[in-house]
């Protein structure tokens, strides 16, 4: 319950992007591939996507908001049978953060599958009904918790993949977001 607890502190974020959290990321590192033409800006809405290459398996991702509040991200990119999956995870804060505070927050992972890098990056998100419905009516669907309505996934990497291959193709279980590339 206390581990829950603190988990839920550190998701708020991820659940204002419409993205559901993770303890574990989506990837083994045997599945990991680094596809050159995601590094550059993207540009969804009112906020920029930059995408820098890490090392020859990972990338840092800067968003920023309206020109001015900016996040990272660790970024890893994983070929799971025929789908490619993005890993997002959140680097330390440049804020100060309050030392009792910052031992409380957990970074959580979070995933998108990637329909297209060029022209236009095409990611697809868990839509959060669907998956809500789903784990309703059948609880053992995905190991999960739930705490004060936040769903977080406790399920293994393995497990993961296993329900993202096996909801793949069902549209409603997908939201898409289009951001595009910047000249």
């Amino acid at each position: 319950m206390k581990r829950t607890f603190l988990m839920l502190i550190a998701a708020g974020s991820l659940y204002a992007a419409g993205c559901i959290p993770l303890i574990h990321p989506v990837y083994s590192d045997a599945e990991l591939v680094f596809e050159p033409a995601l590094v550059g800006s993207f540009a969804p809405g009112d906020g920029t996507w930059n995408f820098a290459q890490r090392d020859d398996r990972s990338y840092v991702l800067t968003v920023t908001e309206n020109g001015e509040k900016s996040t990272h991200y660790e970024v890893h990119l994983a070929r799971v049978g025929e789908l490619l999956l993005m890993d997002l995870y959140p680097e330390p804060s440049d804020a100060k953060v309050d030392e009792y505070l910052g031992t409380l927050l957990m970074p959580l992972h979070t995933f998108a599958l990637v329909e297209t890098i060029e022209p236009d990056l095409v990611l697809r998100t868990l839509n959060m009904q669907f998956v809500e419905k789903l784990l309703k009516e059948n609880p053992g669907a995905l190991k999960h918790e739930v705490e004060k309505d936040n769903l977080i996934i406790t399920a293994s990497t393995g497990e993961i993949q296993a329900f993202v291959t096996k909801y793949a193709t069902i549209a409603d279980a997908w939201e898409e977001t289009v951001l595009a590339r910047e000249k």
